[in-house]
């Protein structure tokens, strides 16, 4: 997660980033990669195999006009998702603006090691994807560039990706947004396990 400063000058304005929020984004990412190297040598120095998948050669992301686009925007997408294996792992479910709702809520960042160290299993706390999420559309609200639709239950990537790249050419070398993730109920918390504790 995020640290409660971090979180707090994202909120200030709803139209551009904080530079706390970009920072945290782009160095705290570095920061991650740094752990998950680290982790890697202390498996393998176990005599166990580790990969980070988002730092391996084969790691790629691309930005690409998808075909029937309306919006003229790019669509980015990987070979490798921090969300969608941290949800496999039991760690969150989805929100509306395609957030992972973590039991810290959505202001954060991810990283992955995949090891051939056998852990214990344990069953995942959830039956759907988007268990954690209130649909309240609070995160619609907040987004900038409209790219979250309650009505329809998702976030658009193109739009939410152009505007991105608006965020990148003010902000080089740093982007990002993060308005969808701050001034939410899933902010700090999983909104749906607070509300079984009260």
């Amino acid at each position: 997660p995020f640290s409660q400063k971090v979180v707090e000058s994202n909120r200030l304005d709803q139209d551009w980033p904080s530079a706390e929020w970009l920072h945290a984004r782009i160095e705290g990412q570095r920061l991650i990669g740094a752990v998950q190297r680290h982790l890697i040598e202390q498996l393998q120095a176990s005599g166990f195999e580790a990969v980070a998948p988002s730092l391996h050669p084969q790691f790629a992301s691309w930005n690409r006009r998808p075909l029937h686009s309306r919006q003229g925007g790019t669509d980015y997408s990987s070979n490798w998702s921090e969300r969608h294996v941290a949800h496999a792992a039991g760690l969150g479910t989805f929100g509306l603006s395609a957030a992972l709702i973590t039991s810290l809520g959505v202001a954060g960042r991810l990283g992955s090691v995949v090891t051939n160290l056998e852990l214990p299993a344990t069953s995942l706390p959830y039956q759907v994807f988007d268990e954690y999420c209130l649909h309240c559309g609070v995160c619609a609200r907040n987004c900038r560039c409209l790219a979250i639709s309650p009505g329809k239950g998702k976030k658009d990537k193109q739009i939410c990706s152009a505007f991105l790249e608006i965020t990148r050419n003010r902000y080089r070398p740093r982007y990002g947004c993060g308005k969808c993730y701050v001034n939410v109920p899933c902010e700090r918390i999983n909104p749906k396990a607070a509300g079984r504790r009260s």
